[in-house]
């Protein structure tokens, strides 16, 4: 499935403060993926939310600032600082979410409000093992050099969030969540990116569904990380010594969207747009994502 240009549009990357390998010298360093939500308030304004993964938070707190490094209109791009205190994150699950310092010349789109997928939208178009998924986000090897390049990874559902599963939102502390396991090529840097699930037209065996009740993609959810078995290995030498170490086991963890909402319809997100809907009266700087 081809992806519409205008989602790599919706992505940003989150850069760490750190130090260079090789000089020593302070420097930022590619961390994780973000993204960018709308919520309507009124018939010409939408208000601009930025999501990620709670643990990028967490982890990145004890070294210093995080960065959000976004395209500029032309050929650059932009770094702007977003604290940890202003960020919103859920009390439970791994999402954070904030209102985010976009320069006048940023190119970038967002993602509608109606495109998350609540349990309605899973029940109503019959979301299931199987369904294709689509990540966003950051390949830490190589974000760009002059913009951000996104890269895009597939994969499938392999099982619906019916049971709780252990999520790591915290370091070294394992939550019981509700959470999609995904068969996909998950690696570092895809926290906090997008997972799209895609509405094919030969979803359903013996059917090919034309058109349809809504767009072609809906934004499942937020990729906390993937899945890692601990697995003994032997090292080849005379002692021949051993050790268990993490395994990534192709299992990407999707946080469903229905996190983000609960975020987004509370406080302080739903006090500031009561009270924005009677300020704002002209279309945002920004375009809409079709």
């Amino acid at each position: 499935m081809l992806i519409p240009p205008d989602i790599p549009k919706c992505i940003a990357f989150l850069f760490a403060e750190g130090q260079d390998v090789v000089t020593g010298a302070p420097t930022h360093y590619p961390a994780a993926t973000a993204f960018f939500v709308s919520v309507n308030i009124s018939d010409n304004k939408d208000t601009v939310y930025l999501v990620t993964a709670r643990h990028v938070l967490e982890r990145s707190r004890p070294y210093g600032e995080l960065y959000l490094r976004l395209n500029t209109r032309g050929h650059g791009h932009a770094e702007v600082r977003v604290p940890h205190e202003d960020w919103v994150v859920h009390p439970s699950t791994d999402v954070a979410i904030m209102s985010p310092p976009l320069p006048d010349d940023a190119d970038a789109k967002w993602i509608p409000f109606e495109w998350l997928a609540t349990p309605e939208t899973v029940s109503k178009r019959g979301v299931g093992a199987g369904d294709e998924v689509a990540f966003v986000g950051l390949f830490t090897p190589f974000p760009g050099s002059g913009r951000n390049r996104p890269v895009v990874r597939f994969g499938n559902i392999s099982l619906m969030p019916e049971e709780k599963i252990p999520v790591e939102v915290s370091p070294g502390c394992k939550c019981l969540l509700h959470a999609y396991l995904v068969e996909a090529r998950s690696w570092g840097g895809h926290s906090g990116s997008p997972a799209f699930v895609c509405f094919q037209p030969d979803r359903h065996p013996g059917h090919l569904v034309v058109g349809g009740d809504g767009p072609p993609m809906a934004l499942l959810g937020l990729v906390s990380g993937h899945y890692e078995i601990p697995t003994y290995v032997t090292f080849l030498g005379d002692a021949s010594p051993s050790a268990k170490v993490p395994v990534n086991a192709g299992m990407a963890l999707v946080i469903p969207a229905e996190a983000i909402v609960e975020v987004l319809m509370g406080e302080p997100f739903l006090g500031q747009r009561e009270r924005a809907r009677a300020l704002f009266t002209n279309p945002g700087s920004l375009g809409e994502l079709t």
